[in-house]
């Protein structure tokens, strides 16, 4: 699913296709085990399990931040629109909250105006922290922040 995010959006991410595709297994392995992964798998017919699912997110714990970091979030072109987005975003913010964190923290990048806009429309504020990354054109990120308390 990562190499599909990364071949459907390359600029979303901090990372390519290309590097990733050479990931062995144990690296993949490795990746698994960083945070709390969660799928969004479709509706189907009672009985049947979808090909792959249409969207995934990741939370990961700050220890001593007192929150989490939503990461490699992603939504399959044919679910954008739909409520999975927000619904993947409620089961990051529920279980970091369960989890003690106070706030859900992300970054994106700046001109990525759409994902900026969403987020906004889901609570999350901007932080006024940014980071570059100068391998990207146009390479800013912005932080944002949902208070979970």
């Amino acid at each position: 699913m990562r190499l599909q995010a990364l071949a459907d959006a390359p600029a979303a991410f901090c990372s390519t296709r290309a590097r990733e595709s050479a990931f062995t297994e144990a690296q993949w392995r490795q990746r698994a085990t960083q945070g709390n992964w969660f799928l969004a798998w479709p509706a189907t017919p009672s009985g049947t399990q979808a090909a792959a699912p249409d969207g995934v997110a990741s939370g990961i714990l700050r220890p001593g931040s007192g929150g989490c970091e939503l990461a490699g979030m992603w939504v399959g072109p044919a679910a954008r629109g739909s409520d999975v987005a927000g619904e993947l975003i409620a089961a990051v913010a529920g279980w970091a909250r369960r989890s003690g964190a106070g706030r859900l923290d992300l970054w994106v990048f700046a001109d990525n105006r759409r994902a900026r806009t969403f987020y906004v429309r889901q609570g999350f504020l901007e932080t006024g922290e940014t980071q570059e990354f100068p391998e990207r054109p146009a390479g800013v990120e912005i932080g944002m922040t949902l208070p979970l308390i």
